[in-house]
C-alpha cells in the first residue's frame, strides 16, 4: 500500500447558480498530484473510494489515502460488494479491497477493448459488470457467466446496470433497455415499444420497481418492466446526454456531459434546479452520481473535485434577474407559493423553482424609500404587507390591493409585524397592537410600547414581544410575563407542543408559561444569541435560532443544541428581522444575503453526534486488519491508531479528542487524525476517539477500541501460578531435606559420641589393658629391647585413635596403617596364633573408609573365635571392585564374652550416611565375611 499526505478544500459555490441544493466542493490531492477523478463510492464506515487515472483513493473530505497505485491505468467503474470495494481498471484488472488490503478478483484481456463502465453487486454475492463491447458478464463464485446478443441483449455495448427490488438486472445498452433474470434476457424495451431514445447511456431502480433512464437526446424518462407506459421527465429537455442517474425518491439527479447536475422534483411537475458553475462548461462530463447516507447526492466531472449537493438545503441567489439576496420580508400561503420583499417591491412565486417558473410582482402604491418589513397570510388566501411607516396593505386572492392606516383604526403607520390567526391578523407597531377581525381595524395596547412580534392564541389573546417591557399578554388586560427577566424581545414562536417561546438579544431562547410566571430562558450569550438575531422558527420538533453568529437548533425536550451554520451553510449569515416562514410541508424559508434559502431539516442535520471511525492501526508500522480488539505482543508495543469523523458539510472544521481510558486517562484534543502509543505496557487498554465541530458537548460518546497486549510468557497467569507451584514444592522440599540433614547430623553426633565413648572405653578396656601389661612384664624380663618397641607401639596406638575420632573419614591405607600397630599388640599376646593377611592393591588404598572399621571387625573376630597354634585364626583384608572384604574362619569360644553389638552396628550406621550401597555381612561354610564398600577419593 501506498500512502500520500492529503490536502482537501472545502467551497461553498452558492452564489454562482440560479437554483440549486447547497453544494460543497471537495479537492482530492494526494501530496501534489491532480488526479482526474472518474467515478466515486461510499463504503459500509462512510468513507469515500476515489477512482482515478493514478489508481485507487480513499478519503474521508480532508485526508487523502492512496491504496492503490496505477499510474496511466483509469480506474472506470466501483462498487461496494458484501463490504468490499471493487474497482475496474482499463487494463482488464478487477480488484477487490477491503481496507487497505486489496487483491485481483479477474483479470482478462478482452476487457482491455470492452472497458467496464458499471458494477452493481447482488446481495448473494454475485457481480454484474457493464461492459462496452462483450455485453454484460456475471461473476459467480469465480464463474463468468456472459449475457450478450447471442443471449438475446439488444447490444453488446452496455453503459450501464442497476438492480430492481426482485433482484432482475436492468441494463441500459446503446440499443434500447433489458431485463435479465438468472442470465438470460427476458425483456427488452426500446423504440419498437415506445422508448423515447434507443441509446440509454445510465439507469436507475426504484424500491418500487420503477426504472428511470437517462438517454443521449431525450433527457431521462420513467418505465416500469412489463409495461408500455412512458413517462418524460422533461419533455423541453435540453442540456443533451444523461451520462449517470439516480433516482432518490422523489429526486431525480441527472448528470449531464457539459450542462453538470440537473435536479428534479417529481412532486412538482415544474420543480427542477440545474447546477450553474464556470467550470462545468469544459468538462468532461458528470459521471459517479450517487446518495450517501445522509441524502445528500455526489458526483464527480474528471477534474481532481468531487461534489456534495443536500437536497434539503435550497439556495436560489436570483430569479429572473432579481437580487433574492436583499429580501426584508417573508412568508408563504395555502396555494404553495412563496411571498418575498425587496426594495423593489412584493413578489409572489410557486414554492417550486425552475427556468420555466416566473415570478410575479404585486403592484403597491408606496414609497420605494419605504420598506416591507413583514408579510403573511390568511386562511382564506389573503396576504398583509406590513411597512415602516406607510402602514399595511391587503392583497387579496384576485389580485385587489387595499392599504390601511392610521386614519383607518392602525395604531401607527409604523408597523414592525403581522401575524394571522385563521382569518384575523394581529399587527405589532411602534405604538402597541393593532388587530384585523371581521373587516375592521382595532388599536389595542398602546401602552405596550414597540412591538417587534406578536404571536396570536388560539383562544382570542395575543403574546406581544416589545422594546423595554419584556414580553406581555394581551387580554382585557395588559399583563408582563418577564417583568423581572430580560427587557426586550424580538420574535415569538410557538413549538410542536403549542409552548409559546421568545428571544432577544442575549436573552437565549425563554419559555413563557403563563400570567404568572416569568420567562424561564436557556442559551444566553450562546450564539446566536451574542450577537444580533433574526428570527426563530420551529423545525422538525426543535427551534431554529438564525443570527448573525450563525445557527442553532435546540431541543425542548432533551435540552440539546446544535450548531447548524455549517450543515445549512449559513455561515456570515446576515438578514433582517421578519424574513422567516414554515410551509406546509415543514420547510423554513429564510431571506438572507446569501438569497432565498429553502431548509427542508431532517433528523441527521440535527444530531449533533460525528461518527467516528478507526481507519487503520499500526503496529510497530506494521499495517494490522481492522477490528474491535487488536491483540500484540510485549515486543511489539508501539501502536499507531488512525481515525476520523465522517462530517463532509466542512471536513477541515472537525476537531478530536482521545485518551487511554483508566484513572490517569488524560484527554487530549487534535486536529490530526491519528495518536501514537509508544511502549505500551502489557494488559488490557481502551482507547477511546470522539470527533466534534465546534465546542464538544462534553457528553458525546466515545468511540473505543480495545488494544491487549500480550505479557512474555513468564508472565502468563498459568505460567506464574506453575511457577509458584514449582517453588512451593521446591521450598517443602529444601526444608525437608534441611530437616532430614539436620536430624542425620544430629543423630551422626549422637552416633560420634557414642562412638568415641565406647573408643574411649575400648581404649581403657581393663581386659585390653591387663593384656597389655602382662605382655609388657613378659617381655621385659625376657627382651627388654622388645618391651621397649611394645610400650612405643602401645603409645601410637592409643594416639592413632585420639588423631582419627572426630574424622568422618580417612584413607584405606591410613586404616591399615592403624590396624597394623594395633593387630601388632595383639599379635604379641597371641604369638602364631593370630594372622593378618593384607591384599589391597595400591590403588585402592587411596580410597575413603569410616575411621576405625578395620580395628574394630579385627577385634571382633580375635575376640569371639578360637586362636591356637594348631589352628591360628587367619583373618583376611581382600580389595575387590569397589570394596573391601573382611574374612575370617568362624571357631566360636567355649564361653563367649559380652558382646555390646556396638562394633558392627556402629560401621552400619556411619556407612549409611556417606553411601547408599549396603555393608554385606555374610556367614557361609565357615567364613565370616563383612564386605565393606569403598569411597571414592576426594577431587
Amino acid at each position: 500500500m501506498k500512502f500520500g499526505l492529503g490536502v482537501c478544500a472545502a467551497m461553498l459555490h452558492a452564489a454562482a447558480f440560479a437554483q440549486f441544493p447547497f453544494l460543497r466542493t471537495l479537492e482530492v490531492r494526494p501530496g501534489q498530484q491532480r488526479p482526474a477523478i472518474s467515478c466515486v463510492v461510499q463504503d459500509p464506515m462512510g468513507l469515500l473510494w476515489v477512482g482515478t487515472d493514478i489508481g485507487l483513493l480513499r478519503t474521508d473530505g480532508e485526508r487523502v489515502e492512496v491504496i492503490v497505485r496505477t499510474e496511466d491505468d483509469l480506474v472506470t467503474a466501483l462498487a461496494v460488494a458484501d463490504g468490499h470495494i471493487l474497482a475496474a481498471l482499463q487494463s482488464g484488472l478487477l480488484i477487490r479491497c477491503n481496507g487497505e488490503r486489496c487483491d485481483t478478483l479477474l483479470n482478462d484481456t478482452t476487457l482491455r477493448g470492452s472497458p467496464v463502465r458499471s458494477i452493481v453487486a447482488h446481495a448473494d454475492g454475485r457481480v454484474c459488470l457493464a461492459t462496452y463491447g462483450a455485453g454484460v458478464w456475471e461473476l459467480d463464485a469465480g464463474v463468468v457467466n456472459k449475457v450478450g446478443t447471442a443471449q438475446g441483449l439488444p447490444d453488446d455495448l452496455v453503459n450501464d446496470l442497476a438492480i430492481l427490488p426482485d433482484r432482475r438486472l436492468v441494463v441500459a445498452t446503446d440499443q434500447g433497455l433489458a431485463i435479465c433474470s438468472a442470465g438470460k434476457v427476458v425483456e427488452v424495451f426500446d423504440g419498437s415499444r415506445g422508448a423515447p431514445d434507443n441509446l440509454v447511456l445510465s439507469v436507475s431502480a426504484t424500491a418500487s420497481g420503477d426504472i428511470w433512464a437517462g438517454t443521449d437526446q431525450r433527457g431521462v424518462f420513467r418505465w416500469r418492466p412489463g409495461g408500455s407506459e412512458v413517462h418524460l421527465l422533461d419533455s423541453a429537455w435540453s442540456y443533451g446526454p444523461v451520462v449517470s442517474l439516480v433516482a432518490q425518491g422523489d429526486l431525480i439527479w441527472a448528470g449531464t456531459e457539459k450542462h453538470g447536475v440537473v435536479l428534479h422534483d417529481t412532486r412538482s411537475a415544474r420543480a427542477s434546479y440545474r447546477e450553474h458553475t464556470g467550470q462545468q462548461a469544459t468538462a468532461s462530463g458528470t459521471f459517479g452520481l450517487f446518495v450517501d447516507r445522509e441524502g445528500a447526492a455526489w458526483w464527480c466531472d474528471g477534474s481532481d473535485r468531487l461534489y456534495r449537493a443536500d437536497p434539503s438545503i435550497l439556495f436560489v441567489p436570483e430569479h429572473e434577474g432579481l437580487d433574492l439576496r436583499a429580501i426584508t420580508a417573508l412568508c408563504t400561503d395555502s396555494a404553495d407559493r412563496i411571498w418575498f420583499a425587496t426594495a423593489k417591491g412584493v413578489f409572489r412565486h410557486a414554492a417550486a423553482f425552475s427556468e420555466e417558473l416566473h415570478v410575479t410582482r404585486i403592484p403597491l402604491i408606496l414609497d420605494p424609500r419605504t420598506p416591507i418589513v413583514s408579510l403573511c397570510a390568511t386562511a382564506d388566501g389573503t396576504v398583509w404587507a406590513a411597512s415602516f411607516g406607510s402602514g399595511v396593505f391587503s392583497i387579496s386572492p384576485d389580485g385587489h390591493v387595499k392599504r390601511y392606516t392610521t386614519a383607518d383604526g392602525l395604531s401607527n403607520d409604523n408597523v414592525l409585524s403581522a401575524r394571522p390567526m385563521k382569518n384575523d391578523v394581529w399587527f405589532g407597531t411602534l405604538e402597541g397592537l393593532s388587530r384585523w377581525r371581521d373587516g375592521r381595524m382595532t388599536a389595542l395596547a398602546p401602552e405596550a410600547g414597540f412591538v417587534f412580534d406578536v404571536l396570536p392564541q388560539p383562544d382570542g389573546d395575543a403574546l406581544m414581544a416589545t422594546d423595554g417591557h419584556g414580553v406581555m399578554r394581551w387580554d382585557t388586560a395588559l399583563a408582563s410575563l418577564s417583568a423581572d427577566g430580560p427587557r426586550t424581545f424580538y420574535t415569538l414562536v410557538r413549538d410542536a407542543a403549542g409552548n409559546a417561546w421568545s428571544a432577544g438579544p442575549g436573552t437565549g431562547l425563554c419559555r413563557i408559561t403563563g400570567a404568572d410566571t416569568r420567562a424561564s430562558c436557556v442559551g444566553q450569550g450562546r450564539m446566536p444569541f451574542d450577537d444580533d438575531l433574526y428570527a426563530v422558527a420551529n423545525g422538525l420538533g426543535r427551534l431554529v435560532a438564525f443570527g448573525s453568529t450563525g445557527v442553532a437548533a435546540y431541543d425542548p425536550i432533551t435540552g440539546a443544541w446544535t450548531d447548524l451554520a455549517a450543515h445549512f451553510g449559513l455561515q456570515d449569515m446576515q438578514a433582517q428581522l421578519n424574513v422567516i416562514a414554515t410551509d406546509a410541508t415543514g420547510s423554513i424559508w429564510i431571506g438572507c444575503n446569501k438569497g432565498l434559502v429553502r431548509i427542508r431539516p431532517t433528523d441527521h442535520h440535527f444530531d449533533p453526534e460525528v461518527p467516528v471511525i478507526i481507519t487503520g492501526v499500526l503496529v510497530d508500522g506494521a499495517a494490522v486488519p481492522i477490528d474491535d480488539e487488536i491483540r500484540t505482543t510485549h515486543d511489539r508495543n508501539d501502536v499507531t491508531i488512525r481515525f476520523t469523523g465522517l462530517y463532509y458539510t466542512d471536513p477541515a472544521a472537525l476537531r478530536f479528542e482521545y485518551r487511554m481510558a483508566g484513572p490517569n486517562g488524560t484527554i487530549l484534543r487534535t486536529r490530526d487524525r491519528e495518536a501514537t502509543f509508544s511502549g505500551l505496557p502489557a494488559g488490557t487498554h481502551h482507547f477511546q476517539v470522539r470527533a466534534f465541530v465546534g465546542v464538544p458537548a462534553g457528553n458525546d460518546p466515545w468511540h473505543t477500541l480495545m488494544i491487549v497486549v500480550e505479557p512474555p510468557w513468564w508472565r502468563l497467569p498459568w505460567v506464574i501460578v506453575l511457577a509458584g507451584l514449582l517453588l512451593t514444592v521446591l521450598l517443602v522440599l529444601i526444608v525437608r531435606a534441611r530437616d532430614r540433614r539436620v536430624r542425620f547430623r544430629e543423630r551422626m553426633e549422637k552416633e560420634q559420641v557414642r562412638f568415641q565413648l565406647e573408643t574411649l572405653r575400648s581404649q581403657v578396656d581393663p581386659h585390653f589393658l591387663f593384656n597389655s601389661f602382662n605382655t609388657l612384664v613378659d617381655l621385659i624380663e625376657d627382651q627388654p629391647a622388645k618391651a621397649v618397641e611394645h610400650v612405643d607401639q602401645l603409645s601410637t596406638f592409643f594416639r592413632n585413635i585420639l588423631l582419627v575420632r572426630d574424622k568422618d573419614l580417612h584413607t584405606v591405607g591410613e586404616e591399615l596403617d592403624l590396624l597394623e600397630t594395633y593387630f601388632a599388640l595383639e599379635q604379641r599376646r597371641f604369638g602364631a596364633a593370630i594372622v593378618l593377611r593384607v591384599e589391597v592393591e595400591q590403588v585402592h588404598r587411596r580410597d575413603r573408609i569410616v575411621p576405625l572399621t578395620l580395628q574394630l571387625l579385627v577385634e571382633n573376630a580375635l575376640k569371639h573365635n578360637v586362636a591356637t597354634l594348631e589352628a591360628p585364626l587367619v583373618i583376611r583384608i581382600e580389595a575387590a571392585s569397589d570394596a573391601l572384604v573382611v574374612s575370617n574362619p568362624i571357631a566360636p569360644r567355649l564361653s563367649p564374652p559380652r558382646s555390646t553389638g556396638f562394633g558392627l552396628e556402629s560401621i552400619l550406621k556411619r556407612y549409611a550416611a556417606f553411601t547408599d550401597r549396603p555393608i554385606e555381612v555374610t556367614r557361609h561354610d565357615g567364613v565370616f565375611r563383612v564386605r565393606i564398600p569403598l569411597i571414592a577419593p576426594m577431587p
